[in-house]
């Protein structure tokens, strides 16, 4: 962005480019149906750079001069490294996003109960045709990947979805009234290689993005000083990987161990060349020698047999044996043995070092070989801290998308619920539940959305389904004076040494009086 625009853009009052306000409206796409992400028709050329490590420093000492060759590097790393994609993933796809929707009301004054019934309805069926598993497991993990993410949302009666934008070409200009995001996307975009046909739509004219994509071009080919224009907030949704303060320059989460991943790699290459060449051998056939001749060079078989048989020879060796034909004895070279307790401790060690860097828990990544399930479950719930982060962040921009979207009056709650806590925090829910808590909540905590719970109750009272069901025996419908079952309930353990969760874990107590 040239100095000039820049000046041009900060000058402008948000106040100029605040949406008008339409509750409920829809943002529909009819004529688009199949939206254009890829000329299917040209041909892809795209090429890659080998990044060393030098290299690799020299733009992490400058990042924001060296931001879009920093991104390259982490991509290259998310081809070549199979640990680096394990601990994105594991970052991403820990978050369930299950959650709960509550209608905001008055408490002064009486709820009409058919009205809000209806509006809830309507609200619930939106918000559940947007897909929060599969867009925000994509946004976490590029913005992971490559320091921040811009999504632009479209929506029809039945679903709402991400159109990813290339992050090159985007850049935040600040925050609205509501404290999301104000995203700028570079009009150029559409005259690199066959990218017009993102704005022109294909030879029927169907398939164009979003009006605000072509209105922007048209106002920058008028206009070269128009390059910058402005995505609306509502429908755009941005995601930066660390702090506020770094949306200038939003790196990839793990820049800082691009150098450990990189040692990683090339100790690994390391070990493999060496462990190729301890398993090679190289035979060495002796052509014999006349000793009782004067001349030095007097064999007793001829130098032509000799290449032959050596020919022979090659043709039955395997791969990793060679032979060649020497007047020397018959001898067998073995190269040094270097795969060894000490070179596998090293990648061991450096591995270590990798996790210990990014905060992860290698029991859960790569597996590791600790039993202690203590040490597990509070190592994983110092990960779950980075991750409602996000997820705080995500929580934040859908209650402003169905805010201005949608409708107002209505506040979406994420239950802070991964596969690793999901049982522990459903027995809370269920423990609330039993004191007169909310119904929706412990369903949604359960996996179901607002709109399918309520399509699910309405159903059962409908056809009674109650009625026709016998709950199972449980702990909630067991009278405790006839269960044959004593003792008191298990401890969480928080309290054991390391000996006892071993004991524990191994079950060793089983056979035990106590325990029989």
């Amino acid at each position: 962005m040239a100095k000039n625009n820049e000046t041009k853009f900060i000058n402008k009052t948000e106040e100029e480019f605040k949406p008008k306000r339409e509750f409920a409206q829809k943002i529909t796409f009819e004529q688009i149906r199949e939206l254009i992400q890829r000329n299917v028709t040209k041909t892809l050329n795209k090429t890659y750079t080998q990044y060393s490590k030098d290299l690799t420093r020299t733009y992490l000492q400058n990042p924001a001069s060296g931001l879009a060759n920093i991104i390259e590097i982490s991509r290259f790393l998310e081809r070549n490294s199979s640990l680096y994609v394990k601990i994105m993933k594991y970052y991403a796809a820990t978050p369930l996003f299950y959650y709960n929707l509550v209608q905001e009301n008055d408490l002064s004054k009486a709820i009409n109960g058919t009205k809000s019934l209806k509006d809830f309805y309507t609200v619930s069926k939106q918000v559940n045709g947007f897909n929060l598993k599969k867009e925000f497991f994509n946004a976490i993990y590029c913005t992971i990947r490559d320091g921040m993410y811009v999504g632009f949302s479209y929506t029809n009666d039945d679903y709402t979805f991400f159109m990813p934008l290339d992050i090159k070409y985007c850049r935040i200009y600040g925050k609205n009234e509501a404290g999301e995001w104000i995203v700028y996307f570079d009009a150029t975009y559409f005259n690199s290689g066959n990218n017009k046909v993102f704005v022109e739509g294909d030879e029927e004219g169907n398939g164009a993005w979003d009006s605000v994509f072509i209105d922007g071009y048209n106002a920058y080919s008028a206009d070269t000083n128009a390059r910058w224009f402005r995505l609306p907030p509502e429908r755009t949704f941005c995601l930066i990987a660390g702090s506020d303060d770094q949306f200038d320059v939003p790196l990839p989460l793990f820049a800082n161990l691009f150098i450990n991943l990189m040692d990683i790699e090339d100790l690994e290459a390391i070990l493999a060349s060496k462990t190729e060449l301890e398993n090679y051998k190289l035979l060495v056939s002796k052509i014999p020698i006349n000793e009782n001749s004067d001349d030095v060079d007097d064999f007793l078989i001829s130098l032509d047999l000799a290449t032959r048989f050596n020919a022979v020879l090659m043709e039955a060796v395997p791969e990793l044996v060679a032979a060649v034909t020497s007047p020397m004895d018959l001898d067998v070279v073995s190269f040094e043995e270097s795969n060894n307790s000490d070179n596998v401790d090293k990648i061991e060690q450096s591995t270590n070092n990798l996790f210990n860097n990014a905060g992860v828990s290698r029991l859960v990544v790569s597996g590791g070989s600790s039993t202690n399930s203590v040490g597990l479950k509070y190592s994983i719930l110092n990960d779950l801290s980075n991750i409602w982060i996000y997820v705080d962040r995500i929580e934040s921009w859908l209650n402003y998308f169905i805010k201005m979207n949608i409708s107002e009056g209505y506040k979406l709650n994420m239950h802070r619920i991964a596969w690793y806590n999901e049982e522990e925090y459903q027995s809370t829910k269920n423990n609330v539940l039993s004191f007169g808590g909310s119904l929706m909540d412990y369903l949604t905590a359960c996996g179901d959305t607002p709109y399918i719970a309520l399509q699910k109750l309405n159903f059962e009272n409908a056809i009674g389904v109650k009625s026709l069901m016998i709950p199972l025996q449980t702990s909630y419908t067991i009278n405790s004076s006839t269960s044959n079952t004593g003792g008191r309930p298990q401890s969480n353990g928080d309290d054991l040494t390391d000996e006892g969760v071993a004991t524990r874990d191994g079950d060793k107590n089983a056979g035990t009086a106590a325990n029989s």
